[in-house]
């Protein structure tokens, strides 16, 4: 249990961010701090798009005002992430849905992650895996970095 709540708290904390997808784009996903796409070149050279930053506050109104559910305890959670990299083709910034989803699988060192673009610079990126199976249980309503002692000590 100390090694999970360890994991849950380096990866929930923002402290590490996990790395992963496949094909063109890599996507690194910071939880509460952000998230990005990018490619590497042969040449070592990272192109790099901005997706979102978290902001408490932006996510505390856009699900006030949108009516947004933000999830099902026992499955998932969804956090709004704004303010991303300004889009070529709207001309405003990008913005993303992550969703943290828990997986049944039992193993806690296995992340998946898939990210969709439903429409011009809005995306849907879902990460998924045991490890957050606790903090999604956990968390009611809207998490906020200062809750996030008391919601691994649950764990």
């Amino acid at each position: 249990k100390q090694w999970y709540q360890r994991r849950v708290a380096i990866t929930a904390g923002g402290t590490e961010c996990v790395i992963g997808g496949t094909g063109w784009w890599k996507y690194e996903f910071c939880f509460m701090r952000h998230i990005k796409q990018f490619h590497m070149e042969k040449t070592g050279k990272k192109t790099e798009v901005l997706l979102g930053v978290w902001d408490e506050a932006a996510h505390t109104n856009h699900v006030a005002e949108t009516q947004q559910d933000v999830g099902n305890a026992k499955t998932y959670l969804d956090l709004y992430f704004f303010r991303g990299s300004v889009c070529d083709q709207t001309g405003v910034p990008r913005q993303t849905k992550v969703r943290l989803r828990c997986s049944k699988s039992g193993n806690v060192q296995a992340i998946t992650m898939f990210l969709e673009e439903p429409s011009v610079c809005k995306y849907h990126f879902t990460a998924e895996s045991a490890l957050f199976c606790g903090l999604v249980g956990v968390a009611e309503g809207i998490p906020r970095i200062s809750d996030l002692d008391g919601l691994i000590e649950q764990l």
